[in-house]
C-alpha cells in the first residue's frame, strides 16, 4: 500500500509538471560564460567552477556553459530576464562603459545586478613586431602603419580609437580579425604591425619581450628589463583626456566579473559573496589561476559593486568626452 502510495504522489506531481529530483541536484550551481570556449574569459571561468563549489558545500565540478553573442550581451539579457538563484554569470567588462557609451545597443543597468566578485584585474598595453621600426610611443602616435581589431565595438578597436583619438596617431586600425590569435598572426606574417588591448601579465607571462615592442601600458608605468615604460595616461596633454583614459580603465580593474540575476535574493548572494571571498583565499585556486594568468588580484562583490555604481553615476560631460575618443 505504501509503495502503492509513493507511486500515486510521483505521478500526480510529474502531471503539474513537479519531479521528485533532489533539492541538492535542482540547486547545483551553473556558471555561464559570455563567451566562446576556448579563450581567457572561459579558461578563468573553468578555473572558478574547479573550485568554488567545496566553498559552496556541492561536490564534484560545476557546470560550465557557454553563453555566446553580441559580445556577451546575450547573456546578460538572458540572466535579466530568467536569472536564477543558482547561476552566476560572466561577461565582458567592456560591456559596463557600453552600457553608458551606448544606451540604445546596451540597454542595460547593471546597477541592478548583484556582484559576486572579480577574477582578476587587467592592464592593456599596446605591442608592436620587434622589428616594424616602432618602438616608442612617439613612434607609436607619429608614424603611418596598420594594427589589428576584431570589429569596431570590440576591446582592441576601443583603447586603439582611444589612443588613436587622444593622441592624433596617425596608424590606420584594420577590423576583421577573429581573435587575438588571429591578429598575433598577422603581425609575424608583417600584414600589420602591433595591436592594443592585450594584457601586461600575458606579456610577461609568455615572455613577449624577444618579438614584441612594449609601447606603454594604458594607466600603469612599466618596469621591464631594469627600463621603466611610461603609462600611456601619463602623455596625455590635458587633465579632460587623462579623465576619460581612466573611466575607460575602469573596465580592466574587474576585468573577469562574476555577476548574479537581478532578481537574486539577498540571502543567496551574501552565501555566494562569502563562498568566492573563501575561493580567492584557498591556496588550491590562486595556484591554478597563477599558473593560468600572472599577477591575478582578485576583487570582492562589494569592490565590484562600488566600481558598477561609480561607472554609473558619471558626469555625462565625461561620458560624452569618452565617446568622442572611442569613435
Amino acid at each position: 500500500m505504501n509503495r502503492m502510495l509513493r507511486f500515486l504522489s510521483c505521478a500526480t506531481l510529474a502531471t503539474f509538471g513537479f519531479t521528485t529530483m533532489p533539492a541538492s541536484a535542482q540547486e547545483k550551481t551553473v556558471i555561464k560564460v559570455g563567451v566562446t570556449a576556448g579563450g581567457g574569459y572561459d579558461l578563468a571561468g573553468r578555473v572558478m567552477a574547479r573550485h568554488l563549489g567545496k566553498h559552496l558545500g556541492e561536490s564534484g565540478d560545476i557546470v560550465v556553459q557557454n553563453v555566446t553573442g553580441a559580445s556577451s550581451l546575450n547573456l546578460v539579457k538572458l540572466m535579466a530576464a530568467d536569472g536564477r538563484d543558482n547561476e552566476l554569470g560572466m561577461m565582458l567588462a567592456s560591456l559596463l562603459l557600453n552600457s553608458k557609451l551606448d544606451p540604445e545597443k546596451v540597454n542595460i543597468d547593471f546597477a541592478e545586478f548583484k556582484w559576486i566578485g572579480s577574477l582578476n584585474n587587467a592592464e592593456s598595453v599596446c605591442l608592436t613586431r620587434k622589428d616594424s621600426g616602432i618602438e616608442t610611443f612617439e613612434d607609436f602616435v607619429t608614424k603611418e602603419f596598420k594594427i589589428g581589431a576584431t570589429s569596431v565595438v570590440g576591446g582592441f578597436y576601443q583603447v586603439q580609437a582611444l589612443i588613436k583619438n587622444s593622441f592624433g596617431a596617425k596608424f590606420e586600425i584594420v577590423t576583421g580579425f577573429k581573435g587575438l590569435r588571429d591578429i598575433e598572426a598577422a603581425i609575424d606574417r608583417g600584414e600589420i604591425a602591433g595591436y592594443c588591448g592585450s594584457q601586461l601579465a600575458a606579456f610577461i607571462r609568455f615572455n613577449q619581450s624577444e618579438t614584441r615592442n612594449l609601447i606603454g601600458s594604458l594607466s600603469s608605468d612599466v618596469e621591464l628589463n631594469g627600463v621603466t615604460v611610461p603609462s600611456i595616461i601619463s602623455a596625455a596633454k590635458d587633465e579632460s583626456t587623462k579623465a576619460s583614459i581612466a573611466l575607460f580603465s575602469s573596465r580592466d580593474a574587474m576585468y573577469y566579473p562574476v555577476m548574479m540575476a537581478p532578481s537574486t535574493s539577498d540571502e543567496t548572494v551574501a552565501r555566494y559573496r562569502a563562498a568566492f571571498d573563501a575561493m580567492a583565499m584557498d591556496e588550491a585556486f590562486k595556484a591554478e589561476m597563477t599558473d593560468l594568468q600572472t599577477g591575478v588580484v582578485t576583487k570582492s562583490g562589494a569592490e565590484v559593486q562600488a566600481i558598477v555604481e561609480a561607472v554609473a553615476k558619471t558626469d555625462p560631460a565625461a561620458l560624452a568626452k569618452l565617446n568622442e575618443l572611442l569613435k
